[in-house]
């Protein structure tokens, strides 16, 4: 995922809303858990999309990966 676009939010989330769209949930979940620990902006954002899809698809992450989780 390293790219021009790496460290924006939208990237992650689009291409997450992508995979999701085609069945993917692993790997979307873990796209958007790549963007927060890159801290892709705005953050507050993208921490918001990625718990909308753990809501939405009623998949977890570990204690240990959201405890990672960045809070600014």
């Amino acid at each position: 995922m390293e790219s021009i676009c790496a460290d924006l939010a939208s990237y992650y989330e689009d291409y997450a809303a992508f995979l999701e769209r085609t069945g993917d949930l692993d790997k979307a979940k873990a796209v958007l858990k790549a963007g927060v620990d890159r801290r892709a902006q705005p953050q507050e954002r993208l921490k918001r999309t990625l718990n909308d899809f753990l809501s939405r698809t009623g998949l977890k992450l570990t204690s240990d990966s959201w405890d990672s989780l960045p809070t600014n």
